[in-house]
């Protein structure tokens, strides 16, 4: 049975260059591959927003997840071999482990890795009930052209500075059509913007 729902977003906030916030771990010891404390409120807003007490998610068009994906924080030996491949960024992990803690009472699933798009985009479609994806944002645009093959439809860059948007993705309501694509602002933070992310 195909999934009834996917919910991408992009990890929570992280260290930006030299002179910016660090990152922490969740014990609070410095790290460059961690959340910044931002990141860290974040990712406990996300877990209140997907998973509320009273079961009424607070924004239209999402659903209570039944399988949480997030990247694999470790490098994997290439295919070909000549190298490593995926990345070691906890970003996308300690975004969505409150959450996955809170509503599955488990780890988020990460069987895949950075540049592994298309089979994370297959084993999402294939999945039963809701999905969520958490993942870095340069990939995030070949994870929807995976999911929908219409390029003009979906944004093909996703900005720097915002970590404050979901991707939802319905599956078709008739044979042959394709997914349809929309975007919800979550709206968690200071400084979120209420505005989707532009195409073009």
């Amino acid at each position: 049975m195909p999934a009834t729902k996917i919910m991408v977003i992009r990890h929570a906030n992280k260290p930006e260059g030299v002179g910016g916030p660090l990152g922490v771990t969740e014990m609070g010891q410095e790290d460059k591959q961690s959340l910044i404390v931002q990141g860290w409120q974040r990712a406990g807003a996300l877990a209140v927003f997907f998973s509320p007490l009273n079961g009424k998610l607070a924004a239209l068009g999402l659903a209570l997840p039944d399988i949480i994906f997030a990247s694999d924080d470790q490098k994997h030996p290439a295919p070909a071999g000549g190298g490593k491949q995926g990345s070691r960024s906890k970003h996308p992990l300690e975004t969505v482990t409150p959450l996955a803690a809170k509503l599955l009472g488990r780890k988020p699933d990460t069987s895949y890795w950075k540049g592994e798009v298309a089979a994370l985009a297959a084993a999402a479609m294939a999945s039963n009930g809701a999905v969520l994806i958490c993942w870095d944002h340069r990939e995030i645009p070949a994870i929807a052209n995976a999911i929908v093959p219409q390029p003009n439809a979906i944004p093909q860059a996703w900005p720097e500075d915002r970590f404050d948007v979901i991707w939802v993705f319905d599956p078709p309501t008739a044979p042959g059509q394709p997914w349809s694509f929309a975007q919800v602002p979550q709206n968690l933070l200071a400084g979120d913007i209420d505005k989707p992310i532009e195409a073009g």
